[in-house]
């Protein structure tokens, strides 16, 4: 079943990318593929609405992990509890800092409790004093602008372990739309970019 799986993909490695590839969300393999295809994805289930929920969260998951290849090329991925994408970028020789490493959460509500329980999460990974953590929360209901930035003002006022800088940003599944902090570095807009172009 993987080499036919292998030899199907093939058919979305060519699709151009102002195309579009259609593919069953209910079968792992081929939902897969999209990390290899170009072009926006459209997914689609026999479940209906009864694993729509499941479905929204794959189709972030792999349009995540699609924008953050296109944005870093290869990456090391470790598994941290409670994120379903973890990217920690290979250093370039040529830049003179460490890029950020990045998490992704989703989450059907995107809200006050949420963004503490995700900055708790986040809080607990391992610190690099040389590379900010920039963490994407991702759902297709967010909390109004202004009280997810009271929650993550909160958050902030509490020190990290071992220094370092973390960076919540609440993301909206339905059109990329973000609450993008004044201090986020550059790869934060860059992979919001990607992820509305598809």
């Amino acid at each position: 079943l993987e080499q036919l799986a292998e030899v199907k993909s093939l058919v979305v490695e060519v699709v151009r990318p102002d195309g579009a590839s259609v593919l069953n969300a209910d079968d792992e393999l081929v939902a897969g593929m999209a990390e290899r295809a170009e072009g926006k994805i459209v997914y689609f289930s026999m479940h209906g609405g009864e694993g729509a929920s499941d479905l929204v969260r794959k189709a972030t998951v792999m349009r995540f992990r699609q924008a953050l290849s296109g944005e870093f090329g290869s990456y090391e991925e470790l598994p941290v509890q409670g994120f379903e994408v973890t990217c920690i970028p290979k250093p370039a020789f040529w830049k003179m800092s460490l890029p950020a490493r990045v998490l992704g959460r989703f989450a059907e509500q995107v809200d006050p409790e949420t963004v503490a329980e995700t900055w708790a999460m986040a809080s607990r990974m391992k610190p690099d004093k040389q590379r900010d953590l920039c963490v994407f929360l991702m759902g297709p209901k967010l909390a109004a602008a202004r009280e997810l930035a009271a929650a993550i003002a909160d958050q902030r006022r509490k020190p990290m372990p071992a220094g370092g800088k973390l960076i919540l940003v609440p993301v909206s599944t339905i059109n990329w739309a973000a609450h993008i902090p004044t201090d986020a570095p550059a790869v934060v807009k860059s992979l919001l970019t990607r992820l509305k172009s598809g």
